[in-house]
């Protein structure tokens, strides 16, 4: 009897059951829809923040950030505030290039 994996109770397939790659694709999709989101937003650099509408139904557990391209060493501290709506997302050095941000409920 199959068991379910530890964070998202989806049950362990059985040994015929990865017939279909797309369709556990989907399955996995809807499983975590309104549980993660993500997206790519740009750091506003020098201290300041950006403001990103997560679209989760709460405030996220946790929350993270990378740049999405080479900050060249001018990045400086990043960090992360999150409300019910928002992650504001900032850092202090003065790169304002891309990033890819991940919210998890």
């Amino acid at each position: 009897m199959p068991g379910s994996t530890i964070r998202l109770n989806l049950p362990y397939p059985l040994e015929n059951e990865w017939a279909d790659p797309a369709a556990d694709i989907k399955k996995l999709a809807e499983a975590v829809d309104g549980v993660i989101t993500g997206g790519n937003a740009d750091f506003a650099g020098n201290g300041a923040e950006v403001m990103i509408a997560h679209g989760l139904s709460t405030i996220p557990t946790s929350a993270y950030v990378f740049p999405a391209e080479d900050p060249g060493g001018c990045l400086g501290e990043v960090w992360i505030r999150m409300d019910s709506t928002n992650l504001y997302i900032g850092n202090s050095g003065s790169f304002i290039g891309s990033m890819s941000w991940t919210a998890i409920l």
